[in-house]
């Protein structure tokens, strides 16, 4: 019937008749027997740490925090009586930093603590997402030519990925600008975001191109050889100097730069002397070595005019009677 006995004090080997008309009186005091059982219960703080795309980015965090009670049953009634629930390790769950990503940002970076908490208290349920970070790059184009900066590409892009970006169009927009590509850097498949925080630079390096075209000039000597009438008095008399110097031609700038003159046949015309004939006299009896050409010089052209002699003559009379003049 679920008692449990207090006390007895009915003789234990029974009542005893020794005396005439006693009614004696045993009383046995009985009471509930209450059975304790002791009663347990938790209270769970669930975080889960996710990428922006739902994938799991780190194994989920828990932590418990227990709770005890004493629970005393009636044995004969059937009746609960609790106790105050006692806490086994705390009312409190502590903050708890979200664990680092290399590349990734934590939203939010602490979950901060929760206190007073009891029995009754929820089951705590919370998520980390992690969001890719967005990192830089920066690619130059550099003309090397005059040591200068032609433009600068900025790059950006989420941690782990690479950049669709590529170098070919801009290099061919500088070639149709009279550049030539010296040096690129640049990876073939694209900037790579693989390292946090880091702005990578990429360099490319261009010349102004030069072309280069021979050229020849000549200088010539010429000798009109007249009288003084200006009729020809004998041949012209021609000499030739040819050159040739390199001109660059910069495909930037449209600038022409040209090299010197290099002598193929000599840098100077020789001494001519002016050809006789007779009963004339030159104006110049030869024409002087000329020093110092290039093919810059101008053509040189001179006249040498031939005068008449003025030629005499002694017209005499004899008397032969006499033998005089």
């Amino acid at each position: 019937m679920g008692y449990e006995l207090v006390s007895d004090d009915y003789p234990k080997n029974g009542a005893n008749y020794s005396q005439d008309k006693l009614v004696r009186v045993y009383e046995i005091h009985l009471k509930h027997k209450i059975i304790e059982q002791l009663e347990k219960s938790t209270v769970k703080e669930v975080i889960h740490y996710l990428y922006d795309n739902d994938h799991l980015a780190k194994p989920v965090y828990e932590s418990v925090l227990n709770f005890s009670r004493m629970v005393g049953i009636d044995q004969v009634t059937g009746k609960k009586y609790y106790g105050n629930w006692q806490a086994t390790e705390g009312t409190s769950f502590k903050k708890v930093v979200s664990p680092k990503i290399e590349g990734y940002t934590a939203l939010p970076k602490v979950v901060v603590a929760v206190n007073n908490i009891n029995v009754n208290h929820a089951n705590i349920e919370k998520t980390v997402v992690y969001k890719a970070n967005d990192e830089k790059a920066r690619v130059k184009y550099f003309d090397d030519t005059i040591g200068r900066k032609l433009s600068e590409q900025l790059l950006h892009g989420v941690y782990g990925s690479r950049d669709v970006y590529r170098t070919a169009n801009t290099i061919q927009r500088y070639k149709q600008m009279g550049y030539e590509l010296v040096s690129d850097n640049y990876p073939k498949n694209g900037a790579n975001y693989s390292q946090d925080k880091l702005v990578r630079v990429y360099e490319i390096h261009l010349k102004q191109k030069i072309v280069k075209q021979p050229e020849k000039s000549t200088v010539k000597e010429v000798i009109h050889y007249l009288y003084d009438n200006g009729q020809p008095a004998g041949p012209i008399y021609e000499n030739e100097l040819d050159f040739k110097r390199i001109i660059e031609f910069d495909q930037v700038t449209k600038q022409k730069r040209y090299g010197n003159w290099q002598a193929i046949d000599g840098t100077y015309f020789k001494k001519v002397d002016s050809p006789k004939i007779i009963g004339y006299t030159p104006t110049l009896e030869s024409i002087e070595t000329i020093n110092n050409i290039d093919g810059s010089h101008k053509d040189i052209e001179e006249t040498v005019v031939y005068k008449i002699n003025d030629e005499k003559a002694q017209v005499t009379y004899y008397d032969d009677t006499t033998r005089k003049n």
